[in-house]
């Protein structure tokens, strides 16, 4: 009789330990490497859009770019009859414009990671839409970690509604 009661009470205390350690996990930061998803969405004269869903900052470059480029970032919305950023955070400015020369640079940097919720990767994508002169075939890469280019300089501009 005793040994049944000692091993009901070892069953109990076990049973008991699961929610502390299941808070426990909840804290516990698991390092994955910095990645972001990369989907191109569209591509019409003058504009490209792509999905972004990161898990550590991201940043936009340019190559054969010149004149105006504008970067706008978009936290949620649909695409189509899907929706996008719903688990996601603003990974920083939602503008930046720059004037380039056609030199490999960074038109943009965020400053955290898209997603803020676990989810679906579209759930914690931003949309990424790049705006440059419809006579210029630039190669924009976006990507995580330290750019090998430089940052291209700001200039001013009004956001284009497109």
């Amino acid at each position: 009789m005793k040994k049944r009661n000692i091993l009901i009470a070892l069953i109990a205390i076990e049973l008991a330990s699961f929610p502390a350690a299941a808070k426990m996990l909840e804290r516990l930061s698991v390092s994955e490497a910095p990645t972001a998803s990369v989907v191109l969405i569209d591509s019409i004269n003058g504009r490209k859009r792509f999905a972004v869903a990161s898990n550590a900052p991201f940043y936009v470059s340019a190559n054969d770019a010149v004149g105006n480029v504008t970067v706008q970032v978009h936290k949620s919305g649909q695409i189509g009859k899907a929706r996008f950023g719903d688990n996601a955070q603003m990974p920083g400015v939602a503008l930046v414009c720059s004037t380039m020369n056609g030199e490999d640079r960074v038109l943009y940097q965020s400053k955290r990671k898209t997603s803020l919720n676990q989810g679906e990767i579209l759930s914690q994508a931003v949309i990424v839409a790049i705006h440059f002169e419809q006579s210029a075939d630039p190669d924009f890469t976006i990507d995580v970690g330290t750019p090998d280019s430089r940052k291209a300089e700001s200039s001013d501009c009004l956001p284009r509604l497109v």
